[in-house]
């Protein structure tokens, strides 16, 4: 008999014991202990009866936890089918999962769920704070390698070093996506629990002498007096259940994903195909509809001159106006056609010679002769010539026109070197531009209601925003009533430079 289990009937004060094993799924799962305070033999016959209603019990049991495990099966299967309907009938898995995130919560049975997507956060329950989060994330990226990390005594462990409290004794940690700073945190609060044991639980090393060496061994508890342990820092155990719900809540994520991947990829073919219809279009009308404009033209400029001095004039200038104003619209579509698929040709660009003729022939252009154009430096850009010089004439022109009504019109333009950028400001004070078409100020064919004034169709911007994406950079402004701010950022020619030498 071993020394321990000597001990252990000593503590108990009995003088015989009887154990049989309890089997469940090839491993020792417990035991049926018997004792009695006085000598005992126990037969052959009992013993083996013994023996197999210890083996009932256990298959009774196995058959109901197996029954409990597939209704829990069945019950969660459900729940995430529900997940999957509802992650597609939303554009980005952020929000899916904020739209679901009480359903997400209680699927691990967490008291707290946070969603993080890069520096959105999205809260649900009892969770740390924002900052407590990040310190989390932080620890995250550093010490763990597989996608679903688990622990229900991380407050224990983690607890000082990350400074958190008892709202984050239990955590599970799954990474959507690592490289994109994409995960979900569930939380469970500290479980200030009391266990009562048999005696002292802690193992005692005993030392004693055998053939005059010293040897240790391990000590059994000398009694069965209640012992009470108080666990701090952790919470309840996250079941295999619940690590397996998360894993399936990922297989869920991914399959949806996947679904949107090719739903996405059949639109863009869809809208590849459209938009090269478009470009052909743009082509053919340009085309096809100049030379009948062209004809129109002269045969009414032709009509006014052989008109007198009479009213019919009028009607006739009207109608080589708008014969203007079409071929001017069908040429800006071109442009932007042009601007999104012409091949672009990048190099370093002195912008001061270009934005001085354009000023030039805008105040002609506009019949604005007092505006004043103030230059300040204007320093290189990496761009295509020909695009370049298609965004100065928009932005330019644009200032130069919106603020020829003024009784003292300026236009203001300067480049700065920021870092590794160079940005652009062109400055007017004209109209403005009211807040309500800040949505809608780069779409093609917008005009605002204080603009209608002044000629235009709406093209200009359109081609700008265009331009400006296919030369790395961007466009953007500000604006109030006393005029507008674009701001145009390229990239700068010696960033470049430093690349292909690095690559040399």
């Amino acid at each position: 008999m071993s020394p321990i289990h000597a001990q252990y009937i000593k503590n108990s004060g009995s003088s015989s014991s009887f154990s049989i094993s309890i089997i469940i799924e090839d491993k020792l799962w417990g035991l049926v202990t018997c004792q009695n305070k006085d000598p005992k033999h126990i037969d052959l016959e009992d013993r083996v009866q013994a023996g197999i209603f210890t083996v009932l019990a256990s298959n009774a049991y196995s058959s109901f936890k197996s029954k409990k495990e597939l209704e829990y099966r069945i019950n969660l299967n459900e729940k995430l089918s529900f997940l999957k309907s509802e992650f597609l009938k939303h554009g980005t898995l952020f929000e899916a999962l904020d739209a679901n995130k009480s359903e997400l919560r209680k699927i691990p049975k967490a008291d707290g769920l946070v969603i993080v997507s890069d520096h959105d956060m999205v809260f649900e329950g009892i969770t740390p704070d924002k900052k407590k989060i990040i310190s989390i994330i932080e620890w995250a990226y550093k010490n763990t390698r597989d996608n679903i990390f688990s622990s229900s005594s991380f407050l224990k462990n983690h607890g000082e070093e990350l400074g958190l409290d008892y709202k984050t004794a239990g955590i599970i940690i799954y990474f959507v996506e690592r490289t994109k700073r994409e995960m979900m945190i569930w939380f469970r609060k500290e479980f200030d629990e009391h266990i009562n044991w048999a005696g002292n639980p802690k193992k005692e090393i005993d030392v004693f002498l055998d053939n005059g060496k010293e040897k240790h061994t391990v000590s059994p508890r000398k009694s069965f007096e209640v012992f009470t342990e108080n666990i701090k820092g952790s919470s309840k155990k996250w079941s295999s259940n619940n690590i397996i719900s998360v894993s399936l809540i990922r297989d869920v994520i991914l399959e949806t994903s996947h679904k949107q991947y090719i739903t996405i990829k059949k639109l863009n073919d869809q809208l590849k195909r459209v938009n090269e219809e478009l470009d052909s279009f743009s082509y053919t009308i340009s085309h096809d509809l100049g030379t009948p404009l062209t004809v129109m033209k002269l045969n009414a400029q032709m009509l006014l001159k052989s008109l007198g001095e009479t009213a019919e004039k009028n009607k006739i200038n009207s109608i080589i106006e708008e014969i203007d104003s079409m071929a001017e619209m069908m040429q800006n579509v071109l442009q932007l056609s042009r601007a999104k698929h012409s091949e672009i040709k990048l190099e370093t660009i002195e912008t001061n010679a270009t934005i001085q003729k354009i000023t030039e022939n805008a105040k002609i252009t506009f019949g604005s002769p007092k505006s004043l154009i103030v230059i300040k430096e204007c320093p290189e850009v990496l761009a295509d010539k020909t695009m370049l010089h298609q965004v100065f004439l928009n932005i330019i022109n644009n200032a130069i026109k919106y603020s020829s009504n003024q009784e003292k019109p300026v236009v203001q333009i300067e480049g700065t070197d920021e870092g590794d950028k160079i940005i652009y400001r062109i400055k007017d004070n004209g109209i403005g531009i009211p807040e309500e078409n800040k949505h809608k100020m780069f779409k093609i064919f917008n005009r605002m209601d204080n603009a209608k004034q002044f000629k235009g169709n709406g093209v200009g911007l359109s081609i700008v925003h265009r331009i400006m994406m296919r030369l790395g950079g961007s466009v953007d402004y500000e604006s109030n009533k006393n005029g507008t701010c674009f701001i145009l950022t390229f990239q700068k020619p010696s960033i470049i430079k430093n690349e292909v030498n690095n690559a040399l």
